[in-house]
């Protein structure tokens, strides 16, 4: 389990970096604690692209609970108008966006940088 989260965090930094000094960005998971362990030491690359590391572990409620979200929304002091949530969990992106979140399921880097391009986070490289 721990290996294919690895992969999809990688995959994810390199549609991440075009956020580098435009987006505050966060990570929010449901993994367990051995996760946060290896982002401050293996993984360090990877875990120093995030502003915020939110485990569910840490919140004692997991995703797709609206306590889940509303306890991570106050971890990282947001509100939900200003969060969008990018999860590859239908039920958890449903859930974020019924409280007020904007949500897009994750499927692969290149069709998240695509959804970030339509709702205006990123420019379009194709564009001009």
């Amino acid at each position: 389990m721990i290996e294919k989260v690895i992969a999809v965090v990688r995959e994810v930094v390199g549609a991440h970096q075009a956020f580098d000094g435009v987006r505050r960005t966060g990570l929010l998971t449901d993994n367990p604690p051995i996760l946060k362990e290896a982002l401050a030491h293996e993984l360090q690359t990877v875990g120093s692209r995030f502003e915020f590391l939110v485990f569910s572990s840490a919140l004692r409620s997991l995703k797709p609970t609206a306590q889940f979200f509303h306890a991570a929304l106050a971890e990282v002091r947001r509100s939900p108008e200003e969060v969008m949530l990018i999860d590859d969990g239908q039920a958890n992106v449903a859930a974020a966006a019924g409280l007020g979140m904007a949500a897009v399921g994750f499927t692969t880097a290149t069709a998240l940088r695509a959804d970030l391009v339509r709702a205006g986070l990123l420019p379009d490289a194709g564009a001009g």
